[in-house]
């Protein structure tokens, strides 16, 4: 699944984008 993947992807970035809001 393709899909599930690039979804997977951006789940991962914007993981990492609420924490740096998080933190900083």
């Amino acid at each position: 699944m393709i899909f599930l993947q690039q979804y997977e992807e951006d789940l991962k970035i914007l993981l990492i984008f609420i924490l740096c809001i998080e933190l900083g």
